[in-house]
């Protein structure tokens, strides 16, 4: 993978996650109890032999500089090549860049390397990926472009809006839609993708330039006729993030071990910065049943079907359920929070009662204090 650029970009798409990304991307929205979304891709990226790395940070980065830095934790805080962030570029009128524009403002970057391809991720997508393996294909087929896609099933609707690729009846791909619910089964694009760099940057160019599209995708198919288009099939488990309601099912699916496997398990595991914290204290009085329970935490209550990330404390006869306690959280004694998500240093005082829905969990911003 040493002649194939590494690019993660989650878009510039509004996505709805409350007051939980007021103060971070959602890359950085934490993850099953110790991790952060973008640790997957970072991981993937480092496993694979992905050396020279780009992300492109968005905005509000503080929390991103914070916790990826130079990479070291993944191995690619290196000499020579290594990761990059890119700070976003938001125009004198306000806004921020369309992506082609942002692609466009960092050719430079592209320009300067010696390698011939690219490959593009969004963090957005947790699953495990055999980049060489796709790599290989995408050499050997001698595509201009592949994509990565996998035979989703969605009979409930949890991935409605995800990317739809379209084939034609000889297995062709012609363009890249979104799925509205029609099939059970659809090929959900996992927006992960390799392109030849010089092709990636004529098109780049050639969109700004003609002011024809505003994301990669819609260059790519403004020139199918002339492209080499192809596809590469995935048979992994798939978290598709993109709002509020998905990240909280993504979290909670993780009670699922077979999910819970597939996800962290397989290969080298996914790595994050280490934070050295003691093992979880569980006082008299505790009963915690099928949860995801980080280390440094003290727990004294009632945790059912929950994710609770390091440091957390959990008050006597507290009862917390189907919910998401980020680092740092205090639910005092006697206190009960059902269907939410606390984000960091929150503290739920003595006896309140917070509560959301399944479909709709209740937030509770970072350091507030919730009183009777």
């Amino acid at each position: 993978m040493k002649n194939c650029i590494g690019i993660i970009n989650s878009g510039n798409e509004r996505k709805d996650y409350g007051t939980l990304t007021k103060n971070r991307p959602d890359y950085m929205l934490p993850f099953g109890s110790r991790y952060r979304t973008i640790d997957f891709t970072l991981s993937n990226f480092a496993e694979h032999g992905l050396s020279k790395v780009l992300l492109f940070g968005g905005m509000n980065i503080r929390s991103t500089l914070d916790h990826v830095g130079t990479g070291k934790s993944w191995g690619l805080d290196k000499r020579v090549d290594g990761l990059m962030i890119n700070p976003p570029v938001v125009r004198e009128m306000g806004g921020v860049d369309t992506e082609i524009v942002t692609y466009y403002n960092s050719l430079r970057f592209f320009s300067d390397a010696e390698h011939k391809y690219v490959y593009i991720s969004n963090p957005m997508i947790l699953t495990r990926i055999d980049i060489n393996k796709a790599y290989q294909d995408f050499l050997e087929n001698e595509y201009d472009v592949m994509f990565i896609y996998r035979k989703q099933e969605d009979e409930n609707g949890d991935y409605l809006n995800a990317r739809k690729i379209i084939f034609d009846e000889n297995d062709n791909i012609i363009n890249i839609g979104h799925n509205l619910g029609t099939e059970n089964i659809f090929n959900m694009y996992v927006e992960n993708m390799f392109i030849k760099k010089d092709l990636f940057m004529s098109l780049v160019k050639e969109s700004v330039e003609k002011g024809n599209a505003d994301t990669l995708i819609q260059a790519i198919f403004n020139n199918k006729r002339r492209l080499k288009i192809g596809g590469l099939e995935l048979f992994r488990h798939v978290e598709f993030i993109r709002d509020l309601n998905s990240y909280y099912k993504a979290n909670t699916n993780l009670l699922n071990y077979g999910i819970y496997a597939d996800l962290l398990l397989a290969g080298e595991g996914i790595k994050t910065k280490s934070k050295d914290e003691p093992s979880t204290l569980y006082l008299e009085g505790n009963n915690v049943s099928n949860s995801i329970v980080a280390n440094g935490c003290i727990i004294e209550g009632d945790v059912q079907n929950s994710v609770i990330f390091r440091g957390a404390k959990i008050g006597k006869n507290a009862i917390v359920k189907n919910s998401i306690i980020y680092q740092k959280a205090v639910i005092e004694d006697n206190a009960i929070v059902v269907n939410s998500i606390l984000d960091k240093n929150v503290i739920i005082k003595e006896k309140v009662f917070v509560q959301g829905a399944q479909n709709n969990p209740y937030i509770v911003e970072k350091n507030m204090v919730v009183e009777e």
